[in-house]
């Protein structure tokens, strides 16, 4: 789900299947407001999608880094010096359930799984910043019934009346009163959980949270 905080967005989110074998999420947050975030948002976009297709039946290790390479090359090579943009992406395949992320300066998102929280940190710093920088990656065996939360600085930096910020402990905390529940609700939650905090107070940043469980 996403909520722009303007009639414009600088939020990205997406869903590529590759060979009804692996799909790749993303989400990304670019730097800036505005119609010039939008823009570069939609190039981004294009880029990603364009990008993800090369090599596509390679499924050896390091194709989510290389992809992100490209990307980080791409917005160094084509956006102005001071844009750049956070991203989270991860690469499941459905066969042997493995989960490979790249995880460029983005909020790190949660993986649940029983009564353990882990934050998916791996990667390197936002594309867009240096162009010789190379990214990691990190490879997960995903379990059933494991719970993946994505989210944007928008949610965690929404804030009330008296400046206070919603925060990652009540993000935490939200989720975990409603992580038996179905994915939209988890979703709904949260942002409800939002508003609430935020009493009508003005945002000023996009909102936007991908959730997903593991059957």
């Amino acid at each position: 789900t996403w909520h722009p905080a303007r009639m414009v967005s600088g939020d990205y989110y997406d869903f590529i299947v590759h060979d009804n074998r692996v799909i790749d999420i993303v989400v990304a947050d670019i730097s800036g407001k505005g119609m010039s975030a939008a823009l570069m948002m939609a190039g981004l976009q294009s880029a990603l999608r364009s990008h993800s297709m090369i090599g596509e039946n390679d499924l050896a290790p390091g194709r989510v880094s290389r992809l992100v390479d490209r990307l980080n090359q791409h917005l160094c090579l084509n956006s102005a010096p001071d844009k750049f943009a956070t991203m989270f992406i991860c690469s499941y395949d459905i066969h042997t359930s493995l989960m490979t992320y790249t995880c460029a300066g983005h909020n790190p998102p949660y993986l649940y799984r029983d009564d353990t929280r882990r934050e998916l940190t791996v990667g390197g710093c936002p594309i867009g910043m240096f162009t010789e920088w190379e990214y990691e990656e990190e490879t997960i065996a995903i379990e059933p019934k494991d719970l993946l939360v994505i989210y944007t600085d928008g949610i965690t930096e929404a804030q009330n009346t008296h400046q206070e910020e919603f925060g990652e402990e009540r993000l935490g905390a939200e989720i975990e009163n409603s992580r038996e529940l179905a994915c939209e609700e988890i979703q709904d939650r949260i942002l409800a959980a939002v508003r609430d905090f935020s009493h009508g107070a003005e945002q000023f940043d996009d909102q936007t949270v991908v959730v997903g469980r593991a059957m």
